[in-house]
C-alpha cells in the first residue's frame, strides 16, 4: 500500500460502521468496463504484447451495514494526470452502472493524525492481557476515567501497584482503546501527560 491507502485503510477498519475491506478489487465485468469506456470515448487500456484489456481494479471495496462503496486513493498531482483522469473516468462509469457508490479519495480527505493513532494502537493487538491483570486493567480504567490522571500517570501507578513489568502498563492502555472500553479523540496528536485525554 502507498501511505495515502495505508492510513485510509487504518481509518477504515477502525470505524464500527465497516463490516468488510477488500483491498485491489477488480472492476471483474471486463465487457461493462471497455463498453462504458468506448461511450466515453477513452481507449481502454490493453496489455501491449497480448493485445488483451487489462482487468483495472478499485483500492477499497467496503461494506457498511447499509451498502457497498468504492473508494479509489490518489495524490492531488496524480489528478493532473490525463491519463489517470481516463482511467478515474471508467471507474466512476463502471461503478455508475453496478449501483455502487464511488468516490476518489486523496491526502484532502485522509486524517493522518488519525491513521498515525490508530497504528500506535495497533501496536498492541498482540498483547496478550493475562487473568491476573484483569484488575490492573479495572483500576487503570477508574483512574483514566476520573480525569484525575494523565495516562503516563496511571500507567505508572497500575505497574507499581501490581508490581507488572515496564511498559506492561502501555499496554494495557492501548487496549482498553481497543477495545473502546475507554475513548480518546484520535484526531488529535495524543499528550500522554495530559489529564482527561480518556473518557
Amino acid at each position: 500500500m502507498s501511505n495515502n491507502e495505508l492510513a485510509y485503510f487504518y481509518i477504515l477498519d477502525w470505524s464500527d460502521a465497516v463490516t468488510d475491506i477488500r483491498e485491489q478489487y477488480p472492476l471483474s465485468d471486463l465487457e461493462c468496463a471497455v463498453s462504458v469506456a468506448a461511450q466515453a470515448g477513452i481507449k481502454y487500456p490493453i496489455d501491449h504484447i497480448s493485445g488483451y484489456p487489462y482487468v483495472l481494479t478499485c483500492d477499497f471495496m467496503i461494506t457498511t451495514r447499509g451498502e457497498t462503496k468504492a473508494r479509489t486513493i490518489k495524490t492531488t498531482i496524480d489528478l493532473n494526470n490525463r491519463r489517470t483522469i481516463d482511467k478515474l473516468e471508467i471507474e466512476r462509469r463502471y461503478w455508475i452502472t453496478k449501483g455502487v457508490d464511488w468516490k476518489i479519495i486523496t491526502e484532502q480527505n485522509i486524517s493522518f493524525q488519525k491513521a498515525k493513532n490508530i497504528e500506535w494502537l495497533y501496536m498492541a493487538q498482540d498483547f496478550c492481557i493475562p487473568s491476573e491483570f484483569e484488575h490492573a486493567r479495572h483500576m487503570m480504567m477508574q483512574l483514566l476515567l476520573y480525569g484525575r490522571y494523565s495516562v503516563l500517570d496511571a500507567v505508572k501507578t497500575v505497574e507499581n501497584e501490581y508490581a507488572l513489568a515496564t511498559g506492561s502498563g502501555i499496554q494495557l492502555f492501548k487496549q482498553l482503546v481497543l477495545d473502546k472500553a475507554i475513548t480518546i479523540n484520535l484526531d488529535e496528536s495524543l499528550n500522554l501527560n495530559e489529564k482527561g485525554v480518556a473518557v
